[in-house]
């Protein structure tokens, strides 16, 4: 949970510099799509590579990778750097969060009784959506109090480590997926499956919808807030 506060901090803070910055809501459409275009992009090969490799080490792995470049953006708008750096640095954020993403809901299932799953997915959901809700508002309360934009990017990097230690106190079974499917059949397996279940089919295009026509707002706020007061 901490770190999903941490990353919703960031999700609020950085478009917000970079709208005070350049003044261009374009640009922090660009901004988003280094953020969020990896995860369209990369979620299928992100869970093909979950199956075939270690998922804690794995999990760890893409953790570190999103903590180390937290701290490098921290320094980047420490110092205002390059906008295109921070482009660059927040799509290997992306690509880390992308690739992190179908390993760690894989894993889910793993970690809990089949009567318990229900649960443990309805906790994973409330603590998600509940981050979205107490990172903006920390990272409200942190610039009130004096913390500069590097410094929330600072504290988000830190919040990595209790996912970090939380992953490394548990043990995920080492499960290899092998669905039989080689080479580019494989990309094409989830395809199937939501064509063959209807609930998730129609749950999987209500996700789709929603993220291409909501997510985007909450980073563009503080273009909005600009233009209309």
């Amino acid at each position: 949970m901490c770190s999903s506060i941490g990353t919703w901090m960031q999700n609020l803070a950085l478009p917000a510099y970079i709208a005070h910055r350049t003044g261009s809501a374009q640009i922090v459409g660009i901004l988003i799509f280094a953020q969020l275009g990896p995860l369209l992009l990369l979620a299928i090969p992100g869970s093909i590579i979950a199956d075939r490799v270690n998922r804690r080490v794995f999990l760890l792995a893409m953790q570190w990778l999103q903590l180390i470049f937290s701290l490098v953006l921290a320094a980047i708008v420490a110092v205002d750097g390059p906008i295109w750096t921070i482009f660059l640095v927040q799509l290997v954020i992306g690509t880390g969060n992308a690739l992190n993403a179908p390993a760690f809901q894989a894993s889910i299932p793993l970690l809990v009784d089949r009567r318990d799953l229900a649960g443990a997915i309805s906790m994973n959901s409330i603590q998600l959506n509940a981050s979205r809700v107490l990172g903006p508002t920390l990272a409200a309360v942190l610039t009130l109090w004096g913390v500069s934009t590097a410094g929330l990017f600072v504290i988000n990097s830190f919040t990595y480590l209790f996912l970090i230690v939380a992953i490394g106190m548990v043990v995920i079974p080492d499960v290899r997926g092998d669905h039989g499917a080689k080479g580019w059949r494989q990309f094409l397996i989830g395809l199937r499956i939501s064509r063959q279940r209807r609930v998730l089919s129609r749950l999987l295009v209500a996700m789709a919808t929603f993220s291409l026509f909501s997510l985007i707002l909450v980073a563009l706020f503080p273009s909005v807030t600009r233009l209309n007061f």
